[in-house]
């Protein structure tokens, strides 16, 4: 469950209140993932109700051409999004802490705005697999040090994984 679960639903909640399940990217568990967390993104997302924050990935096409897609979640975007909120959209690259017990990172690698590509329109998830994919209004700089996520479309099935995200902005 991502969503809607007490007490794990903590809608409002400021910095530090992620889940002590929840192991930084600092930590030693991670450093088998290091080329993936440079891929992820904390995204300042922009609706009609408000502004919030999520996670996405940027990730490579079959091409292997670096254009800059970003997936995320469906449901970061439920209630409709306008062209201009999209391009009001702030990513944040390398938005990590420097130790293991931290929880914030550096907000200066950024690029702003994007365009919507394709969802799931399926309600946040509710129905579906709660996808979107957005299309970056500019290539992140090299200075940044990206990786862009890739994936198999060969079907044959991964033998593990790991999910990088930012809980509640942290």
């Amino acid at each position: 469950a991502y969503r809607w679960v007490s007490p794990l639903h903590r809608s409002g909640q400021s910095a530090n209140a992620a889940g002590a399940c929840e192991v930084n990217v600092a930590c030693s568990e991670a450093a088998n993932w290091q080329d993936q967390v440079r891929g992820v993104v904390r995204i300042l997302v922009v609706t009609g109700s408000g502004q919030g924050y999520c996670s996405g990935s940027l990730v490579n096409n079959v091409r292997q051409d670096c254009t800059p897609y970003l997936l995320s979640a469906q449901h970061c975007t439920e209630g409709g999004v306008t062209v201009a909120q999209y391009n009001q959209f702030v990513f944040y690259f390398n938005y990590q802490a420097s130790t293991c017990n931290g929880t914030t990172g550096p907000q200066n690698k950024t690029v702003n705005g994007c365009s919507h590509i394709a969802d799931s329109n399926d309600n946040g998830g509710d129905t579906g697999s709660d996808f979107l994919l957005l299309l970056l209004n500019s290539t992140p700089s090299s200075t940044y040090n990206v990786y862009y996520n890739g994936w198999d479309n060969t079907g044959n099935a991964s033998n593990s994984g790991v999910c990088i995200h930012h809980p509640d902005a942290d």
